[in-house]
């Protein structure tokens, strides 16, 4: 529970069950993204390195990794996971910072444990609903929008769910800004987007001639 404003009167205003989401611009990321690629692209055509299970949730042109990408020993790849891993890090830090310090927490003991994996989707392909089971937080970065094509709406977009159960049992003219709905995210070069894992999302249908590249990854925050 946050408290959020108080009023001249003493009412105090909270705000409940929020959900955190954090957007940044990774910076001078042309070169890293130009790298990186290069890099999945190669990758991607080498079965080894394909996610031999079988998800429910993948349709189409696309291609999932093994979920050790920051393990391989690329400079590139290693930049990366310094961004995605620290920029997760720092939001389960600004909101669990206090919480840490009241139980006397030793910040020095805690370790991330982190998997990654990238996808490569191509003309047709998209991701349905899904979480990411077993990790505090997630995280997308956007390497290559590709080349949506013209006249396709939300064509690639990433699609965050409500995850409020009850919100749509009732809606009317006092309740607009909390009424139920979906969160679509453009995809750009550059952008890293840090979430709660509990949080449902999806890929919309993707339609380019160039592929649509992207880095996933959870981090645990454990000691």
């Amino acid at each position: 529970m946050r408290e959020i404003e108080r009023g001249l009167d003493g009412t105090i205003h909270y705000g409940l069950f929020e959900t955190p989401l954090s957007a940044r611009m990774i910076p001078d990321h042309e070169e890293l993204d130009r790298q990186l690629v290069q890099t999945i692209l190669e990758m991607s055509k080498q079965e080894r390195y394909r996610e031999p299970r079988k998800w429910s949730t993948k349709f189409g042109a696309l291609f999932e990794s093994t979920f050790d990408f920051f393990e391989q020993p690329r400079p590139e790849i290693a930049r990366l996971r310094d961004h995605c891993v620290g920029a997760a890090l720092e939001e389960a830090a600004r909101l669990c910072g206090p919480f840490w310090a009241q139980a006397g927490i030793d910040l020095s003991a805690l370790r991330p444990h982190v998997e990654s994996w990238f996808h490569v989707t191509r003309d047709g392909g998209r991701q349905g609903v899904h979480k990411h089971a077993n990790h505090a937080w997630s995280g997308v970065y956007f390497v290559h929008r590709g080349s949506p094509r013209p006249g396709i709406e939300k064509n690639g977009y990433f699609r965050i769910h409500d995850p409020r159960p009850n919100i749509s049992m009732y809606s009317d003219l006092g309740m607009i800004p909390f009424s139920a709905g979906l969160i679509d995210i453009e995809p750009q070069n550059g952008k890293l987007i840090i979430f709660p894992s509990w949080l449902a999302h999806e890929v919309l249908d993707y339609h380019g001639d160039e592929p649509r590249i992207t880095v996933a990854f959870n981090v645990a925050i454990r000691t």
